[in-house]
């Protein structure tokens, strides 16, 4: 069985807050034993080579008060002990015969208990992977515990951090940095930006899609996270990852980050372990978040849906849930399908908006996500939002409204996302994302398109060509269009079309044939084009010709 190293006894066996004063170039020596020093001459009498000496300075120097730190450390090396843990105030004058004699020294706790100290290092000797399953359950315990008084994943991280002596790094199941926490050059650790990681690690962990590959083959069990460990391309790093599992499904992935050939067995298990009390921690946060979600739906419903109510109450309610109705306000909507991830698509829209500095408060409809957003941005600026998280979730369409001020320019923001939505689903060649201001002059007539004398009017313009493409297999009614949207140029709308100038000029001529219109009239071409134009505003068997 092979000797645990001066490191793995202090990362699984010496207490919680030891900390390393001298010797790192050292730890990588095999340790024989542990034994603590007596408090009767000889002082060291009972130690061997290769053994881990644990003393109290205090008590050394009962034995001769003379002594100093320094000087037992000249001793360990002539006895050739492999390392000291010591309880007591390390001299810089010992911290540097440490490095000259190449004797580890530890600071323990001052509170420690050296008895039980030795007992630990001996059985991590003795049993090492039963040590290992200890101090497993010791980290989680202690993640555990942050996670219980409400400290949030940033502590966990900053937690594994000051455990390991690593980067540790949280991503969302979408591959986005949430929290990491670096060590310092001090030996402190302290959260940092993420804007502060390094670009090139931070692009290789976040576009890593083997990771994404391995894991589709991995069981995703909530009580057992898949753990690999990969290379961060384009550095000399490696990490440890383990997907956040909850309720079988990914929330997210936690890596530990190190120096190839640095990562070894407490990492892989306080990544593990530090997984788990993260599924629980984004459980809680989920779910205080979509209960959140909820009240803001409802009250988004009553300030953009229901008939107005007591505008006082509504100010007041919006100043409880951190948000502002004075102002330019615009709302966008986002329609699924049975594949799309509400969830995601609330995160992705919420982390974008904060780039683009607006405010913004997002509610779940029945089958819509509402997003009120407050600022400067044009309909143009949040449609370009939405395209942006349409791209990264399947099935997702996006409504957007115009900007108007105050209470009623939400409300009016809101029918118009609706209109948009609506026609967005309808009409896929206008989707993903629609916005209502690109509708130009339907515009105005979005509120008839159940009107009776609409789909009158179209049926009279052009209902004579949809039978006649339906029965004939023909595409008259997009030769239509393609002509009008090239001004009537025969040579730029063959050439879109990709026929010959005569073919074009017979389908026009069969055109004018069959709706009885003259295409060289004013009037009858503008009845024509505007048909054209109201056509996606119709529900009916006459959209699928469309």
């Amino acid at each position: 069985m092979a000797l645990p190293t001066l490191r793995e006894v202090y990362r699984l066996a010496l207490p919680v807050g030891t900390r390393l004063a001298a010797g790192e170039e050292n730890l990588d020596r095999q340790v024989v034993w542990a034994r603590r020093m007596g408090t009767r001459p000889p002082l060291l009498g009972a130690l061997e080579a290769g053994e881990l000496a644990l003393f109290s300075l205090a008590e050394a120097q009962r034995v001769d008060e003379r002594l100093s730190l320094a000087q037992i450390v000249t001793a360990l090396a002539e006895l050739q002990a492999i390392g000291a843990g010591v309880v007591g105030p390390i001299s810089e004058e010992a911290v540097d015969r440490a490095e000259e004699q190449r004797i580890p020294l530890f600071a323990l706790p001052p509170d420690c208990d050296l008895r039980e100290v030795e007992r630990t290092v001996i059985r991590l000797i003795v049993e090492r992977e039963a040590q290992l399953d200890r101090r497993g359950r010791q980290i989680y315990r202690q993640l555990a515990q942050l996670s219980l008084a409400g400290k949030g994943v940033g502590a966990i991280a900053e937690a594994l951090c000051d455990l390991t002596g690593k980067a540790a790094i949280l991503q969302d199941a979408t591959g986005q940095v949430m929290r990491q926490a670096w060590p310092s050059g001090s030996g402190t650790v302290r959260a940092i930006p993420c804007a502060r990681l390094s670009e090139q690690v931070r692009q290789a962990i976040v576009t890593d899609q083997g990771l994404l590959a391995w894991l589709s083959g991995q069981l995703l069990d909530d009580r057992a996270p898949p753990t690999t460990e990969r290379p961060v391309p384009g550095t000399s790093m490696m990490r440890c990852v383990a997907g956040v599992v909850m309720q079988g499904q990914l929330g997210g992935y936690l890596s530990i980050v190190g120096l190839e050939g640095e990562l070894d067995d407490l990492d892989r298990l306080a990544v593990e372990r530090g997984a788990l009390a993260c599924a629980v921690e984004l459980a809680k946060q989920r779910a205080v978040s979509l209960a959140e979600d909820r009240l803001r739906g409802e009250f988004l419903e009553a300030l953009l849906i229901a008939p107005l109510p007591d505008r006082a109450w509504l100010e007041r309610r919006a100043k409880e849930l951190g948000y502002h109705l004075e102002g330019p306000q615009g709302v966008l909507l986002f329609g699924f399908d049975d594949s799309s991830d509400r969830n995601r698509v609330i995160h992705l829209f919420r982390m974008m908006a904060h780039q683009a500095d607006l405010s913004v408060l997002l509610g779940l409809h029945p089958e819509e996500v509402i997003a009120l957003c407050r600022g400067e941005s044009s309909a143009r600026g949040l449609a370009e939002l939405a395209r942006q998280v349409c791209q990264e979730v399947e099935g997702l369409l996006a409504g957007v409204g115009g900007t108007g001020q105050g209470v009623e320019g939400a409300r009016t923001s809101y029918r118009q996302a609706q209109e948009a939505l609506a026609l967005a689903r309808q009409v896929p060649a206008w989707g993903p994302v629609l916005s209502f201001s690109d509708l130009g002059p339907l515009q105005l007539l979005c509120e008839l398109r159940d009107s009776p004398g609409l789909a009158a009017f179209c049926q009279e313009q052009l209902g004579s060509l949809l039978a006649y493409d339906q029965a004939h297999g023909t595409e008259l009614v997009s030769t239509l269009r393609a002509f009008f949207t090239h001004r009537g140029n025969i040579s730029r709308t063959a050439e879109a079309l990709h026929l010959h100038r005569n073919s074009l000029i017979y389908r026009l001529e069969r055109i004018a044939e069959v709706t009885s219109a003259d295409l060289e009239d004013a009037e009858d071409r503008f009845a024509l084009q505007l048909a054209l134009k109201l056509l996606p505003l119709l529900n009916g068997s006459s959209l699928r010709a469309f």
